[in-house]
C-alpha cells in the first residue's frame, strides 16, 4: 500500500479536487472547506495549501489542509488550521497519515519552518507518531445531537441553568431577528467587543467577521441572530451550516442586559431552527479548559464532550508549548486589557491576531 502512495501539494482555493474530496469525507468539517480557508487567507494573509495522498489511479486517499504563517515578528510556522476549532487529517488509514505527516515535516525542514501544529478530534490516528508531542492543554468541543424529538432534546437541558433561563427569556421583552446586512454585522461586532473586553481579551478585527459573512453567504451557509430588548441590542451570535451540522462560531452580549438571558434565547432559537431543517448536530465550538464557567454552560445543554488535541512539532523539544505560554500570558494580562477603552482593545486585536494562531 505504502509504495502506491503519491504525495502532492494543491491550492484549495483554486483546485476543485479538494472541496470534492472534503464533501465526501465523514470526518470533514466546516474548517476543511475552501470558503472557510479563504476567510483565514483574506483576513490574515496566511498562505493556504493542501497536501494530498493519491494512489496510482489518482484517487485521493487522504489530505491535510495547512496555513503557512510567516512574518517579521514570529518564526515561520505551519498550522492546521489557525483560528479554527479543529481540523482533522482526512484519512482513516494509518499508513496514509504517516506519509502525509512525513511530507509535512520534510517540507517544514526544507523551508526552515520551526513549528508545526495539527488540531484534531481524532487523536487515535496521529497519536504515537514520534515527531509530534501532545500539548498539555486539552481543549474541549461540545456537540448537541439533534436526531431526537425536539421535546426530548429540551428535556435533557439542565432544569435550573438552562430550561429556567429559556422560559425567563421567552417571557421577557426580548425580540429575535436575523442578521441581514452590514449594519447588523456592526451591531454584532459592538456586542462582541463588549464581551471580549469583559473577559480581558482582544477582539478579532471586524474584517474577519465581514469575511466570514461574505464567504459563507456565497455557499448559503451563513446565518446570524440578534436579540433586542425594547430596541436595544442585547446579544448576537453568528452561525455556519455545513453538511449535517450547525456551528456556533462567535457571540457577543451587552453585560448590562444579561439578566434577561438573551444568550439562552438565541441558542435555543438556533437549535430549534437546526432541528427543523433536519440537521443532526449543533456544534458549540471549542472551549479552553481554563474557562470553567463556559465549560459548565455548554455541558448543561445536554451535549457530548470531545477532546481537541493540539499536536506540535518543534526543532527545540525543550521549547514550551505556545498554547501553554499564551494561556499563562492571558492570566497575567487580562486584568489590564479589561481596563482599556474599546477602541484601543479593537486596535490591539487588529494587530495581535495577525501574529498568533
Amino acid at each position: 500500500m505504502a509504495n502506491d502512495i503519491r504525495i502532492s501539494i494543491i491550492n484549495p482555493l483554486t483546485n476543485p479536487l479538494w472541496d470534492n474530496y472534503v464533501s465526501a469525507q465523514k470526518e470533514s468539517s466546516l474548517y476543511h472547506y475552501s470558503y472557510w480557508i479563504n476567510v483565514i487567507s483574506e483576513t490574515y494573509l496566511y498562505k493556504p495549501m493542501c497536501i494530498i495522498a493519491e494512489n496510482s489511479r489518482k484517487k485521493i486517499l487522504g489530505g491535510i489542509v495547512l496555513s503557512i504563517i510567516s512574518n517579521k515578528l514570529t518564526k515561520k510556522k505551519i498550522v492546521s488550521m489557525p483560528l479554527s476549532d479543529y481540523c482533522n487529517i482526512l484519512s482513516d488509514k494509518k499508513d496514509v497519515i504517516s506519509r502525509l505527516i512525513e511530507y509535512v515535516l520534510d517540507y517544514a525542514d526544507r523551508n526552515r519552518f520551526t513549528f508545526v501544529e495539527i488540531r484534531t478530534r481524532n487523536q487515535s490516528l496521529i497519536r504515537g507518531i514520534p515527531a509530534f508531542k501532545e500539548s498539555p492543554i486539552i481543549f474541549k468541543n461540545h456537540i448537541l445531537p439533534l436526531e431526537s424529538p425536539l421535546e426530548q432534546i429540551y428535556m435533557n437541558f439542565h432544569k435550573n441553568y438552562i430550561k429556567r433561563n429559556i422560559v425567563k427569556a421567552e417571557k421577557s421583552s426580548l425580540v429575535i431577528r436575523q442578521i441581514s446586512g452590514e449594519e447588523d454585522m456592526k451591531v454584532f461586532y459592538r456586542l462582541h467587543v463588549m464581551t471580549r473586553k469583559k473577559h480581558g481579551l482582544p477582539p478579532q478585527p471586524f474584517l474577519f467577521f465581514r469575511n466570514i459573512r461574505s464567504n459563507l453567504l456565497v455557499e448559503n451557509c451563513f446565518s446570524g441572530l440578534i436579540a433586542f430588548d425594547e430596541g436595544r441590542p442585547a446579544a448576537a451570535i453568528i452561525l455556519a451550516e455545513y453538511k449535517d451540522t450547525l456551528y456556533y462560531l462567535y457571540g457577543g452580549s451587552d453585560p448590562h442586559l444579561l439578566t434577561k438571558r438573551p444568550n439562552h434565547l438565541l441558542l435555543w432559537t438556533a437549535i430549534k431552527t437546526a432541528h427543523y431543517k433536519g440537521l443532526k448536530k449543533f456544534d458549540f465550538g471549542r472551549t479552553s479548559p481554563e474557562n470553567k464557567g463556559l465549560l459548565d454552560f455548554k455541558r448543561r445543554w445536554g451535549t457530548e464532550e470531545n477532546d481537541i488535541i493540539h499536536y506540535q512539532y518543534t526543532k527545540n523539544p525543550k521549547k514550551q508549548s505556545l498554547i501553554t505560554r499564551k494561556i499563562r500570558t492571558n492570566q497575567f494580562t487580562f486584568k489590564i486589557l479589561r481596563r482599556l477603552p474599546a477602541f484601543v482593545l479593537r486596535a490591539f486585536g487588529f494587530i495581535i491576531y495577525r501574529y498568533i494562531k
